[in-house]
């Protein structure tokens, strides 16, 4: 009975999810609480990026309320004590059509990010930071580590 037992363990190990949420910290959000982050693929903090690859970020608030006619994105890698911009995009910048015309509880907004090649290696704070531009602007901010290769 206990070799079975064991054999259950190990086989819903590796059922594991290819990703899990990504410990993160709020950098000063307004109106907007966010729930997880999540990357493909990641199942330890920090996870590892390669440069010159492209990675999707899935950030999930509470909600979005609306009017969001569109959203300024703004990325940045800390590497070293120096901040450096990072090419991200909005898979969908509204989420679904823009203008966003009524509330969306729990919306996965998908981002897509761009390691350059020119990245340093080592452990590494990203930094993402939207605003959601509208009646009143609520914004998010999101950190957290990442090991760059």
């Amino acid at each position: 009975m206990m070799q079975l037992g064991g054999v259950v363990f190990v086989v819903l190990g590796l059922l594991s999810p290819a990703f899990s949420d990504v410990d993160f910290i709020d950098c000063g959000s307004n109106q907007i609480e966010i729930e997880s982050v999540e990357i493909p693929g990641c199942t330890v903090t920090p996870c590892r990026f390669y440069r010159n690859r492209n990675y999707d970020i899935y950030i999930t608030p509470n909600s979005v309320n609306p009017t969001v006619m569109s959203i300024d994105l703004k990325v940045e890698a800390c590497i070293r004590g120096a901040n450096f911009a990072v090419d991200a995009t909005f898979v969908h910048p509204c989420i679904t059509d823009c203008p966003l015309q009524t509330k969306l509880d729990r919306p996965e907004i998908p981002i897509n990010v761009s390691i350059s090649r020119f990245f340093i290696p080592g452990l590494t704070t990203f930094r993402i930071n939207a605003t959601f531009i509208g009646n009143d602007q609520p914004n998010f901010c999101v950190l957290f580590y990442v090991d760059i290769y």
